[in-house]
Parts: C-alpha cells; structure tokens; sequence
C-alpha cells in the first residue's frame, strides 16, 4: 500500500510539472533573470493579452514593454524596440526545460540562449542541447517558428578595400527532440 502511494505521488509531481503552461512558467520567471519586468508587470502582460487589450507597460527602465505572443509552450516579449526575450516549454521524458532567448538588436540581431530546469536552475551543459549543426557567427539570430522549431540565422563582418559590411550567413532550422532532450536538424 505504501508502495502504491509513493509511486502515486511521484507520478502526479511529474505530470504536475509537465502540465504547467507558459503563463505559469512566465509568472514565476525570476526577477534576476529578467529584471525589467517586475511580477506584477509579467501579470498585467499575461492579463491585457488574454484579455485582447492593448499589452502595454512601463518597465523598470521606464520604457514600454509587451507581449506578442502567448501560447502553452511559447511566449515572446518586446523589452523595447531593440531588445526581445522568448520562453519556450520544451518537454524531456521526465519534466521539461525552460528555453531563454535573449535578443539585442544593433547592427543585426545577436542572441543568447540559456537553458533551465522547471525550478529555474540553470542547466550547466547548454552546448549538449544542441548537435553540432549551430553556427559560429559574429551575429545569430534565434527565433521560435512555433513551440518546436528554431531558426538559427547568422551573419558576420565582412571588411573589403577598407569597407566593413554585414554579410549573411544563411539559417539554419533545428527541431526540438523531446526523447534526446536536444535540438537536432
């Protein structure tokens, strides 16, 4: 009977995990990841956007902040109109792990990724969700397409007779494997 109930439990805090949805996750975002944005305005972010309101607020750096897309796995937020962050839920066999993309626009777009537990723990090996497919640019892009699927676009300083420019690199679309718990191609 102990058995029985032991094994009840862990199996309802495992399916009690996986069933968390993006708003979940982004109301418990720590403030020392994403400091702009307190509790309060993460929830009136969550609340106008349900709502079909204008998703607007005043961040801490006095500037305006909102929300473009909410899905259950997938949440994308303008800091600012050269700053974008991106949540996504991407499951494993046992719980899941919360995708960070931070992206700063300048010259192009650069982004950085983070990787974290269900707890907000910071997932040590990142270069081991990915396969050898990620780029090496000066610049890179990632952008969700949809709550699987992430488009790495690169680009990099070209300098000739004394000019720099901007070159592309191409893309490069890798998918979410719940069952390796990495992007492959």
């Amino acid at each position: 009977m102990k058995k029985s109930i032991i094994i009840i439990a862990i199996w309802s805090l495992f399916s009690g995990l996986n069933a968390q949805t993006m708003k979940q996750i982004f109301q418990t975002l720590p403030d020392t990841i994403l400091p702009s944005l307190t509790k309060n305005d993460r929830l009136d972010l969550i609340d106008l956007i349900e709502n079909n309101m204008q998703n607007e607020v005043t961040n801490q750096l006095k500037g305006k902040s909102r929300m473009t897309l909410l899905t259950p796995n997938l949440t994308k937020i303008r800091l600012s109109e050269l700053v974008e962050v991106q949540l996504c839920k991407l499951p494993t066999p046992t719980s899941y792990f919360i995708c960070y993309i931070h992206s700063v626009k300048t010259d192009t777009w650069d982004s950085t990724i983070r990787f974290y537990n269900h707890d907000w723990t910071l997932v040590a090996n990142q270069q081991t969700l990915f396969t050898n497919a990620q780029p090496s640019p000066d610049f890179q892009h990632l952008d969700f397409n949809d709550d699987t699927t992430l488009t790495l676009t690169s680009s990099h300083f070209k300098s000739e007779s004394g000019q720099l420019s901007l070159e592309s690199k191409g893309s490069t679309t890798v998918h979410w494997d719940s069952t390796q718990s990495r992007f492959v191609r």
